[in-house]
């Protein structure tokens, strides 16, 4: 495939259409999962909080309270991480999955997701430390220390986007294992297609905002129409259709974020023949 702007929308849009309810059916399973795992959370937390005036030592369950909020949230991030792995693994071009196949790449995929969040993580707050040291020598100079300090922050956070863009589908497609391998085999396949990546990412968000914007913003209007007292309140029926809209919305684009990643993964795979141990370069 071409790599271009052009061809990777068309191929998304391609891909969309002919597997958008195993993709669908891939999403829904995930956040059936999540759901349930925030009320089991919810439930247990609430049994803990009314059971806590009849303890000795409450300080010990607000302790254990934290601890299962942090399992918790674990838990719900690596099964977002899971429901992204399959998601590009059903999309992707290099491949034809089953549905239980799209779903083990995702749950295979998951721990390799992870630890990449987490090397990602532990250098973005490196990096944070010396942005902060550098604003504060910055902020001296007032608004322009300001503007030369997003100037120097955004380009570079844009680039290192783009260039990690790859992660998801080379961990669920190419089966890389190694959080490190799969941070570098995504620098690898995105090594000169910065500015193709990048615009494709500026027509998705340009268009996800306006999907968004035309639902959310009557949303917001009829909350302040109640809010203000209005002689014409919304009525609850239009209210609703507004928040099943913007549900529906949201649902549509995490199905195409997840095959634009796919897509452009097997575009760039497919045409530079790198192995998968290539490394930074």
């Amino acid at each position: 495939m071409d790599f271009s702007v052009s061809k990777i929308i068309s191929g998304t849009m391609a891909i969309v259409r002919e597997r958008f309810g195993p993709l669908l059916g891939l999403w829904a399973i995930f956040f059936a999962a999540n759901i349930a795992i925030l009320l089991v959370f919810g439930l247990a937390l609430g049994g803990s909080i009314l059971s806590v005036s009849s303890l000795e030592n409450p300080e010990g369950l607000g302790a254990g309270m934290i601890v299962s909020m942090i399992i918790a949230y674990f838990v719900y991030f690596l099964v977002s991480l899971a429901q992204v792995g399959s998601m590009n693994a059903m999309a992707s071009p290099l491949q034809k999955l089953s549905f239980a196949d799209a779903l083990s790449a995702g749950a295979r995929s998951a721990p390799t997701l992870l630890g990449a969040a987490i090397l990602l993580m532990i250098a973005y707050f490196i990096c944070a430390i010396a942005l902060g040291v550098l604003g504060g020598l910055l902020a001296m100079a007032g608004k322009a220390g300001t503007v030369i300090l997003l100037l120097l922050v955004i380009p570079p956070i844009l680039y290192l986007v783009c260039r990690m863009a790859l992660i998801a589908p080379v961990a669920a497609v190419e089966r890389v294992s190694n959080p490190v391998a799969v941070i570098t085999r995504s620098w690898a396949l995105t090594k000169g297609n910065v500015l193709t990546i990048f615009l494709t990412f500026l027509v998705f968000a340009v268009v996800a905002f306006v999907a968004v914007g035309l639902l959310f913003v009557p949303l917001m209007g009829m909350m302040a129409s109640i809010k203000n007292g209005a002689a014409e309140a919304p009525s609850l029926g239009s209210m609703a259709a507004a928040i099943v809209g913007v549900f529906i919305v949201s649902v549509l684009l995490s199905i195409v974020s997840a095959t634009l990643s796919a897509v452009m993964h097997g575009a760039l795979s497919g045409s530079t023949g790198q192995a998968s141990s290539d490394t930074f370069s």
